[in-house]
């Protein structure tokens, strides 16, 4: 949602027609198309693009935003059959590291081509931060559900582990499965505090102390 709302802002504000958005795939070495203004897309038709291929192996070794001219590969977004009409690309960047690209038609004006890309490597460095921010929010969603999901069974077990040795009371009998009850005690509460410490790499990562 993020990704559409991106390309629909620069193309309504910017006027620029149309723009997309492609998402890294690192595993899988594809880009992947996200979202583009104007229509949207089917989310259930995302098209991936080879990374090793052009236009996206020129982006990447690239900074700043990059002039693409046909052919593009099939399915390009907003290409007709046999246009020779040019884009302007840039690799959207998050510590040095290539997230994704934006990329938005180009004008047959040169000098509105330039003032474009000027805007565009803006834009770009503006929705890096934004998206990384968008995605560091949900993963703090993530480990506080995490963190919910994994405290109650563990409660749940120390609690009928105490309920255990209280029932068996001071019987000299119940002293070897009371030193069980302990150790699987211990165990528990080893994994409780492991957990809490690897959940709080979020915050740990904002700096809190």
């Amino acid at each position: 949602s993020a990704c559409g709302v991106l390309v629909e802002l620069l193309w309504e504000e910017g006027g620029l027609h149309p723009a997309a958005f492609f998402s890294i795939d690192g595993p899988a070495h594809r880009a992947r198309l996200e979202a583009i203004a104007p229509g949207g897309i089917d989310p259930s038709r995302h098209l991936l693009f080879r990374l090793d291929a052009p236009p996206f192996a020129a982006l990447l070794d690239q900074s700043t935003p990059i002039l693409l001219t046909p052919p593009f590969p099939p399915r390009w977004p907003g290409v007709e059959a046999g246009s020779r009409a040019a884009w302007l690309g840039v690799a959207l960047r998050v510590r040095q590291e290539p997230t994704g690209f934006l990329c938005v038609r180009a004008s047959d004006d040169a000098a509105r081509r330039a003032d474009d890309a000027r805007l565009l490597a803006i834009v770009a460095t503006s929705a890096a931060l934004a998206l990384d921010v968008s995605r560091d929010g949900e993963r703090a969603e993530f480990v506080a559900m995490l963190r919910h999901d994994i405290a109650n069974p563990l409660s749940t077990a120390l609690g009928w582990a105490d309920l255990l040795v209280d029932e068996l009371g001071p019987d000299p009998a119940s002293a070897p499965t009371i030193a069980v009850l302990d150790t699987i005690k211990q165990q528990l509460w080893a994994i409780n505090e492991l957990v809490t410490n690897y959940l709080h790499m979020a915050a740990i990562d904002r700096g809190t102390p």
